[in-house]
């Protein structure tokens, strides 16, 4: 994947995954703690516990995140001279968000 590519990537799953992470941080405090849903006046317990186990939401989330991050990863190795630690960390941030999906993925089952 080019450089410029993956930039247009990063800048379009930015905004979705901003809002997606305060969307889950928001709704898991709100559902265990009463002031949080106090401080939280758009969302009852009820709608936090609906809105954070959500599978679709659990989903979208994992693989904005897996897409930002992956291409965030290629401009980052993109910029290093030595193309042997750019390959390393390419593949070592690959992987670990193959695991993180696939355990995101097996726990939404």
């Amino acid at each position: 994947m080019k450089a410029t590519t993956a930039l247009k990537t990063v800048e379009i799953t930015s905004l979705p995954l901003l809002i997606l992470t305060g969307l889950m941080i928001v709704t898991g405090y709100a559902s265990v703690s009463p002031s949080a849903e106090k401080a939280s006046i758009f969302v009852s317990k009820s709608l936090a516990i609906m809105i954070h186990t959500s599978p679709l939401i659990r989903l979208s989330l994992g693989i904005l995140l897996f897409i930002h991050s992956y291409t965030g990863t290629i401009l980052l190795t993109s910029r290093l001279k030595n193309r042997k630690m750019a390959t390393v960390v390419d593949y070592g941030v690959l992987a670990f968000l193959v695991y993180v999906l696939w355990v995101l993925i097996i726990g939404s089952l």
